[in-house]
């Protein structure tokens, strides 16, 4: 009796263990079909986008192929277990699985992409969803005991041990501040909680279709290195390296919260084998703020990114802030380099010569920089008497029309401004015979209708100006920001002997920013006005904007030993280097 006992007992034992173990075998069976839904979704959704924005290449180049043949295989090892599937409602049909597998394979022999991208959109994904949804309750993928941080930690130490070290070393203790979640395809996303309400670091739906979305509002061919503040959980840092394969990224986290999560759920080796991108866990945000001082003049190369979403991590309020204004800053910034680069487009085709070959015509000159400050009203009319065999009239545009108004016809006109507003500078005189030297950037209107001699100036930190002088062999020349202050370095660069200014307040002389006949004449408050010393001796209210104009053109004629300068404005704020002198003591 006790053998028979013992025989029952081991009998029972062994069974145990044979549906311990067949539920082990079949749990990692249904990890599998899991994790391979999610590269299929992904290739599937790679191949809708690709048939929407008719990148044909891709196509055809065995992406169909690939994707019928692995969904026909998902599919197929899906109906062997159809009980486990349909369990609840019915996800799945023999039938019309099987009929959209020969759809799929007749849209490809009849090249309609068109149809072939429906069927996986609105078919193919949402099935492979609803298998998610199913098996999400079964797979252990995301469990205490999976791979994931072990494999990503291993593919950072042949990076960068101390980062790596410092992750796998570190005490996660704030469970309560985050929520991990299923997304709809099955793998993780994550929130954060703050002030009782929960915000989201990605989508619950596609991650990785939010990522595609957030490459390409970023992406431009000219950009060789990316800075992105916030990795989240690293799905728009794959798509971002995956929309620009050649370019460098540089991903920035000052979160090691974050990063633990992200190397406890996600597989990271798209970011951690390649290497283009590099992963920097920055607590103190200094090397992203190195970044942001080297990369302000430099956008043609170089593009600073924040993850919005990232911002919510930041403990601290002051750079919360920041980071925001970085946001917006960089807004303003990418609409103003695609007006710098459309004007440059078009002016690099239309101009007669650079600037460099009216060196002859400077060299050794008294150059009369005339700017449109409101004091040149006192002493324009004595342009007339100046000599011209040993001097040049240099009009910046906002006082050309006014100089023509009066007789006084310059040598050149100078203009700067990207923005069509200022097309007035020239408007009604367009006929006009006066050579104009234009910055590579300023308004396309100006090269395009201005009947004159025109000679474009190539600017230093602006990528596609330095590329086309470099191919021309020419000078770059450096902006300050304003007219005055290219018609100075352009002045000084081609050999002029003194520089005098007319007109050029850099301030409110009389509550005016321009002089009469001008085209921005008009009287300001005095709500932003910073008191400055005058070229009298006193004082006169300037404004921020024309304090760094007046410290730029300081600056610059400090470097210059050949060159003399002198203030002949009749008012306005006081230049440090230049000599004062009134325009009768110069004629």
């Amino acid at each position: 009796m006790k053998l028979k006992k013992k025989l029952w007992y081991c009998e029972n034992k062994n069974q145990e263990i044979k549906m311990a173990k067949d539920k082990e075998n079949k749990i990692a069976q249904y990890n599998e079909i899991f994790l391979k839904n999610i590269l299929q979704i992904r290739l599937c959704s790679d191949a809708v986008y690709y048939c929407r924005v008719q990148d044909i290449r891709r196509i055809e180049d065995g992406l169909c192929d690939i994707i019928i043949l692995k969904t026909k295989e998902i599919f197929e090892k899906a109906m062997e277990n159809l009980e486990f599937y349909n369990a609840d409602y019915d996800i799945l049909n023999t039938k019309e699985l099987s009929f959209m597998i020969a759809d799929l394979k007749e849209t490809i022999d009849n090249q309609d992409y068109v149809y072939f991208a429906d069927i996986l959109e609105l078919q193919i994904i949402p099935i492979l969803v609803n298998m998610q949804s199913i098996l999400r309750n079964v797979v252990t993928i995301y469990g205490d005991d999976n791979n994931y941080f072990k494999h990503n930690i291993n593919l950072l130490e042949k990076r960068d041990p101390q980062l790596a070290q410092k992750i796998k070393d570190y005490n996660f203790n704030n469970q309560e501040l985050y929520v991990l979640e299923y997304t709809n395809i099955g793998t993780i996303t994550l929130s954060i909680k703050e002030c009782n309400e929960i915000y989201g670091i990605h989508t619950i739906n596609n991650p990785f279709e939010d990522g595609r979305v957030f490459a390409k509002r970023y992406y431009t061919p000219d950009i060789k290195n990316y800075v992105i503040y916030g990795f989240g959980l690293g799905y728009h840092v794959m798509m971002l390296s995956k929309e620009s394969s050649n370019a460098k990224i540089e991903v920035y986290e000052s979160n090691l919260d974050i990063l633990y999560l992200a190397f406890s759920y996600m597989d990271l080796s798209e970011v951690l084998e390649n290497p283009k991108i590099n992963l920097c866990y920055d607590s103190n945000f200094s090397l992203f703020g190195e970044q942001l001082n080297t990369t302000a003049l430099n956008m043609q190369e170089k593009r600073v990114i924040i993850f919005y979403p990232s911002i919510r991590t930041i403990p601290f309020p002051t750079i919360k802030v920041l980071m925001e204004n970085v946001i917006c800053q960089e807004n303003i910034q990418e609409q103003a380099y695609a007006l710098l680069k459309d004007n440059f487009n078009h002016n690099s085709k239309h101009y007669d010569d650079v600037v460099d070959k009216l060196e002859q015509n400077f060299h050794g000159k008294d150059v009369y920089i005339v700017a449109a400050g409101p004091s040149l009203d006192k002493n324009v009319n004595m342009l007339k008497n100046i000599n011209n065999d040993s001097s040049i009239i240099l009009a910046t545009g906002t006082v050309y029309k006014k100089l023509l108004a009066q007789d006084i016809t310059p040598d050149y006109v100078i203009v700067l401004d990207p923005n069509e507003t200022v097309y007035k500078q020239i408007s009604g005189v367009e006929a006009s015979t006066v050579p104009m030297i234009f910055l590579s950037t300023a308004y396309k209107g100006f090269s395009k209708n201005y009947k004159g001699y025109k000679y474009i100036v190539l600017q230093e930190e602006f990528g596609l100006s330095e590329e086309l002088a470099e191919k021309l062999g020419t000078k770059v020349y450096k902006t300050g920001g304003s007219v005055s202050t290219i018609a100075l370095e352009v002045s000084i660069r081609l050999g002029a002997k003194r520089v005098v200014f007319l007109g050029l307040d850099l301030a409110y002389t009389d509550n005016f920013g321009h002089a009469s006949g001008t085209s921005q004449r008009g009287k300001k408050e005095h709500s932003e006005y910073i008191r400055v010393k005058s070229v009298d001796g006193g004082t006169v209210l300037s404004s921020k904007v024309f304090c760094e104009f007046r410290h730029w053109i300081e600056e610059r004629i400090k470097r210059e030993k050949s060159c003399e300068f002198i203030d002949a404005t009749e008012g306005g704020a006081y230049i440090e280097g230049t000599k004062i002198m009134h325009m009768e003591e110069l004629l």
